[in-house]
């Protein structure tokens, strides 16, 4: 069992998420940012939520266990997702 969603099953299965919370290293890493952000424990995070915990986890986890082939490039979409849109004059 692995910490990540692999390529294979986030493109069958459209899954737009790194971390694989059914993993019990992930599930408690989850239960305590639920906790440091005042949730349940069974709460859903919200988008951005989810994805700051995906980052957190591929920085204190990604040299140990190396995440899928996907994630440089998904990290960059959610840079590119996060980006202001607010217009210039």
């Amino acid at each position: 069992m692995s910490l990540w969603i692999g390529d294979e099953v986030a493109a069958k299965n459209n899954t737009r998420f790194l971390t694989d919370l059914t993993h019990p290293l992930i599930r408690r890493e989850y239960e305590r940012r639920c906790s440091e952000l005042g949730l349940r424990c069974d709460s859903p995070l919200t988008e951005q939520q989810r994805r700051d915990f995906d980052r957190a986890m591929v920085v204190k986890y990604g040299e140990r266990y190396p995440p899928p082939a996907r994630t440089p490039w998904l990290l960059m979409i959610w840079d590119m997702l996060e980006q202001p849109t607010t217009k210039r004059a």
